[in-house]
């Protein structure tokens, strides 16, 4: 009875214990996360070892069918890191729409002492030639919202269509334009340069299909290199080596490993490139 009562005793300590344990370990984790944005601000992250939360803001560019970017950036940074990723998209939708629907920007406000890692955002893929301004205006308002609540906005650029009609240089220009803007004074905020990655890809290897046969969405090797863009970006790490199959909650992907090589070599390089080009203002003096 007497150790029946040790036993007992011992766990009702230990459950009590627990909030307290804890509240310690998401100190911690807190401490850490602050420390890696603020030295992701001056282009010198850290490694870290607490997962990645990040939210997707956008639509059927970010997640349509098996082609999910969340989960392919999860499965890709699994060895490395957790991705905790939330998304809202709608089919269609413009930053503008996601921003007079709310529900979107409701999500960006920490809870509980919490906070979004990055906030990426992604606008509608001709947005940026039927309201250019509207483009620019309403990435930099949610960017200003992600921003006010310790977030780092990061903006998806998009990949041309192949009917044309709205070119790179135009979705390029857009994601620059924007970047300028909520960069302000602080410095803070990203571009994912997908749209460049899949024109250097392209260029490069004009055999290889990116684009689903409604010449709108990527198919699995488009979004595996968009994937890998942002598995470059998101962690400052080169995607070469990177596992050419894996499962996802929409299904199993598989690229051919050749292709994969050659993808992952682009999404370095290019964002490698566009992280020196984009560089905030108070960086421009350092050395590359």
């Amino acid at each position: 009875m007497e150790v029946l009562t040790t036993v007992c005793i011992v766990g009702i300590l230990f459950c009590l214990s627990l909030p307290a344990v804890q509240a310690v370990r998401k100190a911690a984790e807190g401490v850490e996360r602050l420390n890696w944005r603020r030295q992701r601000i001056l282009d010198d992250p850290p490694s870290r070892s607490v997962p990645y939360r990040i939210l997707f803001i956008g639509n059927s560019h970010t997640s349509h069918g098996n082609i999910d970017i969340p989960d392919f950036l999860a499965a890709l940074s699994a060895k490395r890191a957790e991705i905790r990723a939330t998304k809202v998209t709608v089919d269609g939708q413009t930053l503008e729409g996601h921003w007079e629907a709310g529900e979107a920007s409701d999500k960006i406000p920490e809870e509980s002492g919490d906070w979004w890692d990055f906030v990426v955002l992604q606008d509608q893929s001709r947005q940026p030639c039927l309201d250019y301004q509207s483009c620019v205006d309403y990435t930099v308002r949610f960017a200003a919202v992600a921003k006010e609540n310790r977030a780092i906005p990061l903006v998806y650029q998009l990949f041309e269509r192949e009917d044309g009609l709205c070119p790179q240089d135009k979705l390029t220009g857009a994601s620059m334009n924007a970047l300028k803007l909520l960069q302000g004074n602080d410095g803070v905020g990203e571009v994912c340069p997908v749209g460049e990655a899949w024109r250097s890809a392209s260029s490069q290897r004009p055999d290889l299909e990116l684009h689903q046969s409604d010449g709108n969405h990527a198919n699995e090797t488009g979004g595996y290199l968009t994937a890998c863009v942002f598995y470059a970006v998101v962690h400052r790490e080169s995607p070469m080596g990177l596992p050419n199959s894996f499962k996802t909650p929409s299904g199993d992907i598989s690229i051919d490993a050749a292709d994969a090589s050659f993808l992952q070599g682009v999404a370095w390089e290019t964002s490698e490139k566009w992280r020196r080009k984009t560089k905030a203002w108070f960086l421009k003096g350092k050395a590359d």
